[in-house]
């Protein structure tokens, strides 16, 4: 098992990343974290999914404090 982040990013003191967990050649899962806490995790999400899922939950964050 092979682990490794994908993207992380920062804003507004909350750490955002997609985790790549490598069970085999064949099986992988995308984990998206908030914190070192996962938020959403799926086999189903490929490295684009996870990266444009963990955009839209910052973008959401960035709505709430704007308002």
């Amino acid at each position: 098992m092979n682990t490794k982040t994908v993207f992380s990013i920062q804003y507004n003191g909350i750490r955002y990343q997609v985790r790549e967990i490598r069970y085999s050649s064949d099986y992988v899962r995308y984990d998206i974290l908030q914190n070192r806490c996962v938020v959403n995790s799926s086999r189903f999400l490929t490295k684009k999914s996870a990266v444009l899922e963990l955009l839209q939950l910052v973008r959401l964050n960035v709505i709430k404090w704007l308002q």
